[in-house]
């Protein structure tokens, strides 16, 4: 009995200290957390939904469209999909530490292998970067060091500033990269 009284305490401390040391952290802006847009981070966007993932919840709640096992099965550990709404235009974004820059470079190359008109981003490598058109926008693909990113843009008639768009937003993560690794 004593035993049992002993374990219950234990695990309510445990808790308690557990759900702490997460509230604690959550404003840390080392790891895939930082690369969350704060509002107008991005002039002009703000965030309209944020939900973050792991290899537990990925297949059903990401919204990975389907291909939550080609994450997996390249090295996918966590990530998060936040939608950022700027007047009649939507960035639909998700972000995924793969643990690895191979393991992230093995998810974009097999990406990039299943894309019919990859094209240039910026002045990205194709290597590092690549988008294909949608029907009012562009899917932009990159991965910088442990990271892949994905940006969809939508309601654009000017393609020529999805483009750019999702150009602008690739160096911002770019640079949070430098920071969080």
């Amino acid at each position: 009995m004593k035993n049992a009284f002993t374990i219950s305490v234990l695990a309510v401390f445990l808790t308690a200290v557990s759900c702490k040391l997460v509230t604690e952290n959550e404003g840390d802006t080392q790891g895939i957390r930082g690369f969350k847009l704060a509002a107008n981070e991005v002039s002009g966007w703000t965030e309209s939904s944020y939900f973050e993932f792991n290899t537990s919840n990925c297949f059903s709640d990401a919204g990975l469209n389907g291909g939550a096992k080609d994450f997996t099965d390249n090295g996918m550990i966590e990530g998060f999909r936040q939608k950022m709404v700027s007047s009649d235009y939507l960035a639909d974004i998700i972000i995924t530490d793969f643990g690895s820059n191979s393991n992230s470079t093995k998810m974009f190359n097999f990406k990039s292998s299943t894309s019919d008109d990859g094209q240039k981003v910026g002045n990205y490598a194709e290597t590092v970067a690549f988008m294909d058109e949608n029907l009012s926008g562009v899917n932009a693909y990159a991965h910088f060091g442990k990271y892949y990113f994905i940006v969809q843009l939508s309601g654009y008639s000017i393609k020529a500033d999805a483009r750019s768009t999702a150009a602008s937003f690739l160096e911002l993560y770019e640079n949070k990269t430098a920071s969080n690794e």
